[in-house]
């Protein structure tokens, strides 16, 4: 069991790596989604030079969510929400934790994230960094 997983985790980073950049995504928002070609792509812009990998974590349950912080953020004026409705997305939900300079975003999933690939990239962009969270359902269906 363990070397299934291994393996679906190194096809579906192959499969990442394959894929062209994110042209469908909003270059100028705070906050945007974008679903192409079975995955789906949350861009958060960070008001912010440097750049330090986030801590995700992919929570099921009655609640499914993956929750983000982005460390090293002093201020954000982007949306607090976005609704998604997608096949993988509900909702996008923002927020700053000012005293720990920390932004945290929530994807509210529509579905267990038993079987969903998650990671992350990013880009240099005109006032900050652009993130980009990317979901891939992985496996049978």
């Amino acid at each position: 069991m363990v070397h299934c997983r291994r393996l679906l985790l190194c096809l579906g980073l192959l499969a990442l790596w394959a894929l062209p950049a994110s042209p469908a995504l909003a270059n100028g928002a705070a906050l945007a989604h974008a679903a192409r070609e079975g995955e789906e792509q949350v861009q958060v812009l960070l008001p912010t030079e440097a750049y330090e990998a986030p801590a995700i974590e992919v929570l099921g349950g009655r609640t499914p969510r993956v929750v983000v912080d982005f460390s090293g953020i002093a201020a954000w004026d982007g949306p607090d929400f976005l609704e998604v409705g997608s096949p993988l997305v509900r909702r996008v939900r923002a927020w700053l934790h000012g005293d720990e300079k920390r932004l945290r975003v929530v994807l509210d999933l529509a579905e267990d994230p038993a079987r969903l690939l998650v990671t992350h990239t990013y880009e240099p962009a005109p006032g900050g960094v652009r993130a980009v969270l990317i979901l891939l359902p992985v496996g049978p269906r």
